[in-house]
C-alpha cells in the first residue's frame, strides 16, 4: 500500500494499489488524521457511487444506462410491469427504458 496517501492522488496509483486503498477504505485500516471518521467517510462514497451508478441517467449518473445494462434491469415501469415475470432470471430483451426515454 502507498506509504503516504496524501501525497498520491487515486487516480495516479496502479491499479492494484486503488484495490488495496479501496479495501483499506472500506475496512477501516485506512485511518484519516484529523478529519472525518474513515467509516463515516467509506459510507458516504459508497452510497453516492450506488446512487450515480443506479440511478435514472437523467439526473446525471449512470451515463448511457451502464449500470442497469450490467444488472439487466430494464429500466423505468418495465421492472414493475406483467413483462418482468417473463424475463425473470433471463436477459431483457431491449435496452433499459429511462424517464428521458419515455418524453
Amino acid at each position: 500500500m502507498p506509504r503516504d496517501l496524501r501525497r498520491q492522488d487515486l487516480d495516479a496509483l496502479d491499479e492494484k494499489q486503488r484495490e488495496e486503498v479501496l479495501v483499506g477504505l472500506s475496512t477501516a485500516r485506512i485511518a484519516f488524521t484529523g478529519s472525518v471518521p474513515v467509516r463515516t467517510f467509506w459510507t458516504t462514497v459508497y452510497q453516492t457511487v450506488m446512487e450515480g451508478m443506479f440511478a435514472d441517467p437523467i439526473h446525471g449518473g449512470n451515463r448511457n444506462k451502464a449500470g442497469w445494462k450490467m444488472i439487466g434491469f430494464p429500466g423505468r415501469d418495465r421492472g414493475a410491469s406483467g413483462e418482468r415475470g417473463e424475463y425473470k432470471d433471463k436477459q431483457f430483451p431491449t435496452d433499459p427504458l429511462s424517464i428521458a426515454d419515455m418524453s
